[in-house]
């Protein structure tokens, strides 16, 4: 008969997996705070950063983390509240 041994994972190998889970939390918090801070109405109607992340949210390769395939009108909203503040310093065109 054979026996298997099952292995415990390494000190190194537990405060990589640790680390690699702390970065990626840090990254949807960015990202959550990021899309609050751009347009926090429009946000905040969708549900909130967190939420949005929640729902969209994908990782990237590089570790990141990404909001995908929201709804083109949430894209929209975000993008005219956004630009509204810059859109007064714009002079006038003649």
């Amino acid at each position: 008969m054979h026996s298997q041994s099952t292995k415990r994972p390494t000190r190194a190998a537990s405060r990589s997996v640790a680390t690699a889970m702390l970065r990626s939390l840090r990254s949807v918090h960015d990202l959550a705070r990021g899309l609050e801070f751009m347009a926090p109405a429009a946000v905040s109607a969708a549900g909130g950063g967190d939420g949005l992340v929640a729902l969209y949210g994908k990782p990237t390769g590089a570790g990141f983390w990404s909001v995908r395939s929201a709804p083109e009108e949430l894209w929209a909203a975000m993008a005219a509240e956004h630009q509204a503040e810059h859109r007064g310093a714009l002079p006038a065109a003649r």
